[in-house]
């Protein structure tokens, strides 16, 4: 793979905070002359992509001609450059790649978006609860009567029609289908082994739509139908939309949030290609069906003014265009995935002259702060913010909350930050600047000095896995890392010992603190 790596990323990051506040509005350099660029592919995201158009019309006055014609005749046109980009929902394969002729491909994501199962059911008026397994039986053609044993058992309360269900699928290549299927073969090895996934397939039973909203209109148009879509295809047609069970046995149902919460483990895995599936993770509240979209363009372009003119489109869509996802039912990018999606724009180049306007730079994050509760909130030079799932780790979160000084420079002359910097998970029961003061200045000047008895000290307050407070309250003892156990007792506050948990279940990236007021000392 080329392309930076993230230590690379960071550093260019860090360099655009240098190059001064505020974005430069693309398209307006005095070297870009073309009027026009034309694109073709995905479906999926067209709703966003016309409003970006006529948004960036008024901004530029450069004219952007999207064809919603699916991802396959997305990664068609990049192939064949018949197209200045292309778009797609299902990454192109390793196959697809070698065989386009302008040669290395980018994917770069632009927005991500739900995949609802929709039907048609009169009088139905309340969300239908599905699970993956059913949902892969029923386009299996396994299940075919809407009442079903399987449908009522997870849908009590609603009186499902004795009718015959009718599939609609896809009926051109799709990235649309490819999440679908590529979900389905997740959760079903009958599916997996039958039919697959791919951005076509040959389906079992069912009608085929031409794009989301031939799929759309076919469910309209035939009652007691089910299909797939983009979310805004559903609520734009008014169309009836379940909720999915996700891994971890929860019923989600689509949203802005739970489309977040299923990009969020993508990003401790992201590729260097940025080609990555989202669906079925693992996440309480995560919506399983879910994709990243992306655009496909050439890192190599062919037309300098062209190419300069699409890279500078291309940083507006991840930046200033990212604003209008919301309204139209798709997801903003996560913030922590802009830096990736600019490497690979900024890459782009004609002749090896590179041909992003000089002086495009994203916002600098400025603040980090832990909120708790496995969440975190970054803040941003632009006045943004982004609450994510945690990426801080137990060190990252102890020298942000400013309280625990001391207990980071114990940890340090111990030699064990990298300890508690790891994977984990572990438990810290963590003395504040407060707790250590007990101890005296001069137990403390000599604690530092003693790096064995130090790391026995820091190594008891720490124990395997990540036990949140309503796990510590059933306990009695726990074993520590240095080997002894500590005491427990909940019958009033929770105590350790003869230090009280005074703040409890920060959860970090890697474990868990529970603030404590005592330092606790082996026997």
């Amino acid at each position: 793979m080329t392309g930076m790596n993230r230590r690379q990323i960071g550093g260019r990051l860090a360099a655009f905070g240098a190059l001064g506040a505020g974005l430069l509005t693309p398209g307006l350099a005095a070297a870009q002359s073309a009027k026009t660029l034309n694109g073709a592919g995905a479906t999926f995201p067209a709703v966003l992509y016309s409003k970006w158009s006529e948004e960036y019309l008024k901004a530029t006055g450069l004219q952007i001609n999207y064809q919603a014609i699916g991802s396959g005749g997305g990664i068609k046109a990049q192939q064949d450059q018949t197209a200045d980009f292309g778009a797609t929902d299902g990454p192109m394969n390793d196959a697809q790649l070698k065989d386009a002729k302008g040669g290395a491909t980018l994917h770069i994501p632009m927005t991500l978006g739900a995949v609802v199962p929709t039907y048609n059911l009169p009088r139905i008026t309340q969300p239908l609860t599905f699970t993956g397994d059913v949902l892969a039986d029923i386009f299996l053609g396994k299940i075919e009567k809407w009442n079903d044993a399987r449908l009522k058992e997870l849908n009590p309360g609603v009186t499902l029609p004795t009718e015959d269900i009718i599939v609609i699928h896809r009926s051109d290549g799709s990235g649309t289908t490819f999440c679908w299927t590529d979900y389905l073969s997740s959760v079903s090895p009958e599916w997996k082994e039958k039919v697959g996934y791919a951005n076509s397939v040959n389906w079992p039973t069912g009608l085929g739509g031409q794009g989301n909203a031939g799929v759309a209109g076919e469910v309209k148009n035939n009652e007691y139908s089910i299909g797939y879509v983009e979310l805004a295809y559903a609520r734009q047609n008014r169309l009836g939309f379940g909720s999915v069970k996700n891994s971890s046995g929860n019923v989600i149902a689509p949203s802005l949030a739970s489309v977040t919460a299923a990009a969020a483990g993508a990003l401790k895995t992201m590729s260097d290609d940025l080609r990555v599936s989202i669906v079925n993770p693992a996440g309480a509240a995560a919506y399983p069906i879910a994709t990243f979209t992306w655009i496909l363009a050439y890192r190599q372009q062919r037309d300098a003014s062209k190419g300069r003119a699409l890279a500078d489109y291309l940083f507006w869509c991840i930046t200033e265009g990212q604003k209008f996802c919301a309204d139209l039912d798709y997801a903003p990018l996560p913030k922590a995935m802009l830096p990736l999606a600019m490497a690979k724009i900024e890459s782009m180049n004609a002749q090896g002259e590179a041909l992003l306007a000089s002086g495009s730079a994203l916002p600098r994050q400025t603040g980090l702060v832990n909120n708790g509760d496995g969440t975190e909130t970054a803040s941003y030079s632009d006045g943004t913010t982004d609450k994510r799932p945690v990426s801080m780790t137990i060190v990252d979160t102890a020298a942000a909350s400013g309280s625990f000084g001391t207990l980071l420079a114990a940890a340090q002359a111990a030699g064990l930050v990298d300890a508690l910097s790891g994977s984990g998970p572990i438990t810290v029961f963590a003395p504040t600047d407060s707790a250590f003061e007990k101890l005296g200045n001069d137990t403390i000047a000599a604690l530092l000095e003693d790096k064995e008895k130090l790391a026995s000290i820091l190594t008891y307050h720490v124990v395997k896995g990540s036990v949140l407070a309503k796990d510590v309250v059933k306990l009695s003892t726990a074993t520590t890392l240095q080997g002894s156990d500590v005491k427990i007792d909940s019958k009033a506050a929770v105590r350790i010992n003869d230090a009280t948990v005074t703040k409890a279940d920060i959860q970090c990236a890697n474990g868990v603190i529970h603030v404590i007021d005592t330092v606790l000392i082996p026997a």
